[in-house]
């Protein structure tokens, strides 16, 4: 007899996005371990991090120091202040991670009575007042691995990322590299004035139905691939100008 194993959340269907966070101000309460954690993958991905806590660990103060431009420490507590600033919706994201579950919730449900996302990273129980998640994540060169269990088991989700890691092997930035060739060959295309409408799905077309290219891709020889498709754009804007 087959048992069917039901999860036993409410399933929040969480939406995966990716956040351009370049320069932009986030609100991190807390400085704990979780803060301090946070708070490095923020700043990795180039975000501007205020965190609020009247307790900071060492290694968050040492970022402060090493990460001035990127990092501002305030060594107090959640305050009226800091609600009107989220209330005027000056930060792209805050994180509730105190690590007091009250005050997380708090702050929680006063960002978003301001509209703005809140992740609990502490806390990934449906009740929460966590508007959003952040997965296991894995960066390697230009490439972004995510991988969510919508809160149902952080370790599984990160044992399923370092399994999928471990398949690419060091393969990895190669293929990144390859494919950045090709996106550069593609936007120069819609780029190029010269380049009529006609001749870009011409080209695209071509590209996509080429044998010795998928074979060329399939091999590994990344080198001729490239070499492939530059004869492929090459063929087609001479014949235009025939």
């Amino acid at each position: 007899m087959t048992t069917s194993i039901q999860p036993t959340k409410t399933h929040q269907g969480y939406f995966p996005i990716n956040i351009k966070l370049g320069d932009r101000p986030v609100l991190v309460v807390g400085g704990g371990r979780t803060a301090l954690t946070e708070t490095r993958r923020l700043i990795d991905f180039g975000a501007v991090v205020e965190v609020v806590a009247p307790h900071i660990v060492v290694e968050l103060q040492e970022l402060g120091v090493t990460h001035a431009h990127k990092l501002t420490l305030h060594r107090r507590d959640f305050s009226l202040a800091d609600e009107d600033v989220i209330g005027k919706r000056t930060y792209v994201l805050v994180f509730a991670c105190s690590g007091q579950p009250d005050q997380d919730d708090y702050v929680a449900r006063v960002a978003q009575e301001a509209g703005l996302l809140c992740c609990m990273p502490d806390n990934n129980e449906p009740t929460s007042s966590a508007s959003f998640l952040v997965p296991a994540i894995r960066k390697r060169g230009l490439l972004r691995i995510a991988v969510s269990t919508e809160g149902y088991s952080q370790a599984l989700a990160k044992s399923l990322l370092e399994r999928i890691e471990s398949s690419l092997g060091g393969k990895i930035d190669k293929y990144m590299l390859v494919a950045d060739s090709v996106k550069e060959r593609i936007v120069a295309l819609y780029s190029n004035e010269s380049v009529s409408e006609v001749e870009r799905r011409h080209i695209l077309q071509r590209l996509g139905e080429s044998e010795e290219i998928i074979l060329a891709f399939q091999r590994e020889n990344f080198e001729e691939a490239i070499q492939l498709m530059d004869m492929v754009i090459a063929e087609v804007r001479d014949a235009a100008v025939i």
